[in-house]
């Protein structure tokens, strides 16, 4: 384990083409400030200052660069990490949204769309057993923080209890990239 040889170089490392792609994160609670910034409370700006960290699984992904299996062309076969679980990470996500909530001010629960941008901090990163056997020895992950922006949609509901607050309901798509630094006892 640990030495590969792809386009006749040697070399000391994970193979050429190996990807990571995450799974879905975990749903979490989050408290949040925000400010309307028209008496119809239509357009609005809103901070998530406070959450559960999110727990994400990275499966490897990609292809090999040189010599295809069966019928497969050279370039398209999956290598062997595609589609295992090499790595586990928690992610604090502190989100800024800007939206524009549709319907009336007097409606209870009124549907937003808008944009968010989040800066992901990355914590706990551990790499999985069968990555570890990958690698030939015990292994250990860093994952830099990463910023990403993406659409967002929701519901707000107006006026909870008598504190005038509100509870909202959101799903969004933001892409983050990052980078790993991996570091293999032995080799």
């Amino acid at each position: 384990p640990g030495q590969f040889a792809s386009d006749d170089e040697a070399y000391l490392a994970t193979p050429k083409g190996i990807l990571a792609r995450s799974g879905n994160p975990s749903a979490t609670l989050a408290l949040s400030v925000g400010y309307y910034f028209d008496e119809e409370r239509r357009w609005f700006a809103e901070a998530l200052v406070l959450g559960v960290p999110l727990r994400v699984s990275v499966y490897g992904d990609g292809v090999k660069s040189t010599g295809g299996v069966g019928t497969t062309p050279i370039g398209s076969a999956p290598n062997t990490l595609s589609g295992k679980e090499i790595l586990t990470t928690k992610m604090l996500p502190p989100i800024v949204r800007f939206g524009y909530q549709f319907g009336d001010r007097t409606w209870s629960v009124r549907p937003y769309a808008g944009v968010a941008g989040m800066y992901a901090m990355f914590f706990d990163t551990k790499a999985t057993p069968f990555f570890q056997d990958y690698q030939g020895g015990k292994t250990t992950v860093n994952l830099k923080n990463a910023l990403g922006v993406g659409p967002v949609l929701g519901l707000n509901t107006e006026n909870v209890g008598d504190t005038g607050g509100n509870i909202g309901f959101s799903i969004g798509m933001i892409r983050l990239k990052t980078e790993a630094t991996r570091v293999t006892g032995g080799t």
